[in-house]
C-alpha cells in the first residue's frame, strides 16, 4: 500500500499562524451546532479532523478560548481568526476550520452534524448523512449558551 505523502498547509489570513498536517483528515463535515454558528460567526461551520501527532503549528502562536469543558478554540493573536478546536489532552484530534487550509477544495464534507440547531431558512441540498449531537456518545455540548 502506498503512503501518503503530501503535507495540507493553511493558516490565518494575515499569515501570522501557519500550520501543516501530514496525514489526510480522519474526517470532513458540516457543523450546524450553536457552538459552531456562534464561533464562526455564520449559520455553519465546516471542519476538517485531524489525528493529533500529524498537525503542527509551524509559525506563530495561537490565543485560545476555553469553549466547553472538553475544548479550547484557538486563535491567530494578531487578525482574530478562528483556526483550530482542540481538546485539552495532546492525543485528541485537531479539527481545522475547512477554509483556513490553502487548498480546501482537496477535501469534500461528508456529512452533517448538529443538525437538531441548523438555522430554519438553510436548505441543504446534498444527499449527505445528517448526525443529531445526542446521536453521539461522548459528545457532551456546553450548557452555556
Amino acid at each position: 500500500m502506498a503512503v501518503w505523502q503530501r503535507v495540507m498547509c493553511g493558516g490565518c489570513l494575515c499569515a501570522a499562524v501557519r500550520y501543516e498536517a501530514r496525514r489526510l483528515p480522519r474526517e470532513v463535515y458540516y457543523c450546524h451546532c450553536e457552538v459552531c454558528r456562534r464561533a464562526f460567526r455564520n449559520v455553519v461551520a465546516v471542519w476538517a479532523r485531524f489525528a493529533a501527532d500529524s498537525f503542527h503549528i509551524v509559525r506563530g502562536e495561537n490565543s485560545f478560548y476555553r469553549s466547553s469543558d472538553v475544548a479550547q478554540r484557538r486563535f491567530c493573536r494578531s487578525f482574530g481568526a478562528q483556526l483550530v478546536v482542540m481538546g485539552f489532552e495532546t492525543d485528541e484530534p485537531v479539527t481545522v476550520a475547512l477554509g483556513s487550509l490553502n487548498r480546501p477544495q482537496d477535501l469534500r464534507p461528508e456529512g452533517h452534524f448538529g443538525v437538531e440547531s441548523k438555522v430554519p431558512w438553510f436548505k441543504v441540498l446534498d444527499d449527505l448523512p445528517h448526525t443529531r449531537t445526542e446521536d453521539i456518545p461522548d459528545f457532551d455540548p456546553p450548557k452555556r449558551l
